[in-house]
């Protein structure tokens, strides 16, 4: 309401000429602009990229912190609303390699209303940022919005593809292991020469085929079923059957990886000719084979010898008094202990593992050998994965090799270690020029050695992929250490 006063000719205000205008719809637009403000201030405080938004005479109308982040600005984002944005632009341009190139490009694209996205700008720190401008319009006028993203680790990574591009097409060409691409359906669409030298096939010969047509081991419906399953990075590695252009096939290993080339969803194989290796393969299950029928007999056709010259010494013991006996005996011992030792000789491939706890183990180990006033010390109650009869064998060795050299008062420890255990005595020790020979077969010093027992240690070891190395213990004895064991307790 306005009003203005009338006054006679003495000066005094006779009446008051006054009217109303009804401001409602000012109001309600001005709390419709507090309301948009709001919901645009909540809306790009939650965006993972930096927002700013400025009104047609620049002024800034909202901002978040994700901005102030990348910007390293002191300010809080709800404190830039107000701000001059031109003045804004001018001030963070140092720290842009082309601070001129920064503001200029600003300034161009709100005076020519231009649209465009994620053009890029490099900063003095190392760092990339893209923008991207659009034009919009507010409740109460035009505006501008501006969007930055920190690209800074795709460019790196982009990089470096560009620079690895050249070697990977040189090892793609030059490798000594077949190279093929194919794609989701299994279409061939790139071979490297290597895989046209070893199928005889020609080039366009092979990028027509399907991968079932090169592999004969391969199910095509069980193939794309390994496929859909796949991520990008994923691999796995079987094994198939090519066929040469000849008709000829030959065994393969094949490592296959789901990659994105080219923007193209494609599979990568890597393939080796492995005949060489399944002859092997071959050869040793037969020669296993040989060396269970070997350890049959052994078990059987020496055993029962022996057993029965054990019987009869039995008898000859009752009836004579002699000074050979006992070396009869020592003699039916160690042929005793050789059987044993070349049973576990045969039998190192048939493992099995499973978690087995070391103190107990130690304890029924320590049982099984003849150990006179020897002292057993467990300092560990880790559980170990191995197959526990080959692991006994490793301590029933260790534990006779240590009693046989360290006498009957000689003390064993069994100790954990990093990534392992040990087993250490206070006997004699191993001379160090001699370490490196121990673990051979027929390597003894004692005289009715069999020469086996620490051949059948590194066995044992090696089976379990396990590291052992000869050590001098805290006491001046032998240290058998063992590492790159698993632990089932872990």
């Amino acid at each position: 309401m306005k009003g203005d006063p009338v006054f006679d000719d003495d000066g005094n205000v006779v009446r008051v000429v006054g009217f109303t205008r009804d401001i409602t719809p000012r109001e309600e637009r001005g709390q419709e602009l507090e309301e948009t403000a709001a919901v645009l201030s909540t809306l790009v405080g939650t965006l993972s990229v930096g927002v700013i938004v400025e009104d047609e005479s620049r002024e800034v109308m909202v901002a978040n912190d994700r901005l102030c982040e990348l910007f390293d600005l002191s300010d809080p984002a709800a404190d830039l609303a107000g701000a001059d944005c031109k003045r804004l632009v001018r001030e963070v341009s140092d720290r842009f390699v082309d601070p001129a190139r920064f503001v200029s490009r600003t300034d161009d694209l709100v005076a020519t209303w231009e649209s465009v996205y994620g053009e890029e700008f490099e900063l003095r720190d190392g760092r990339v940022f893209a923008r991207s401008h659009e034009p919009v319009e507010l409740p109460d006028g035009n505006g501008h919005l501006w969007v930055y993203r920190e690209v800074t680790d795709q460019r790196t990574r982009e990089r470096r593809l560009r620079e690895t591009s050249p070697r990977l097409e040189a090892l793609f060409e030059q490798s000594p292991d077949m190279i093929d691409v194919h794609d989701g359906e299994g279409r061939l669409v790139d071979v490297n020469p290597r895989l046209v030298e070893e199928t005889g096939y020609g080039k366009s010969e092979l990028t027509g085929m399907e991968v079932w047509d090169l592999d004969e081991a391969i199910d095509p419906d069980e193939a794309r079923a390994m496929w859909a399953e796949m991520d990008y990075g994923d691999r796995e590695r079987f094994e198939g059957v090519y066929r040469r252009a000849d008709g000829r096939t030959f065994p393969v290993e094949v490592h296959l990886r789901r990659l994105a080339l080219a923007g193209e969803d494609r599979f990568l194989a890597i393939s080796r000719d492995v005949t060489e290796r399944t002859e092997r393969e071959r050869e040793l299950e037969r020669q296993n084979k040989r060396l269970e029928e070997f350890a049959s007999v052994v078990s059987h056709d020496l055993r029962n010898p022996l057993n029965v010259a054990s019987g009869r010494l039995e008898l000859l013991e009752e009836e004579y008094e002699s000074n050979h006996i006992g070396a009869i005996e020592r003699a039916h011992d160690r042929m005793e202990s050789l059987i044993e030792d070349l049973l576990a000789l045969a039998r190192e491939n048939e493992d099995e593992t499973k978690p087995v706890a070391l103190a107990p183990l130690c304890g029924s180990c320590w049982r099984n050998v003849e150990t006179e006033t020897a002292t057993l010390r467990v300092e560990t109650d880790r559980v170990v994965r191995a197959d526990e009869g080959r692991l006994k064998q490793l301590f029933e060795n260790l534990v006779r090799n240590a009693v046989e050299h360290g006498g009957e008062g000689v003390t064993v420890t069994v100790g954990e270690l990093d990534g392992g255990f040990h087993v250490a005595d206070d006997g004699p020790g191993i001379p160090p020029e001699e370490r490196d020979s121990v673990f051979e077969a027929g390597y003894s010093t004692a005289t009715d050695g069999t020469g086996f027992g620490l051949s059948i240690i590194r066995d044992v070891a090696e089976t379990h992929d396990w590291d052992v190395d000869l050590a001098e213990s805290d006491d001046g004895g032998a240290r058998f250490e063992f590492t790159g064991v698993a632990f089932a307790d872990d």
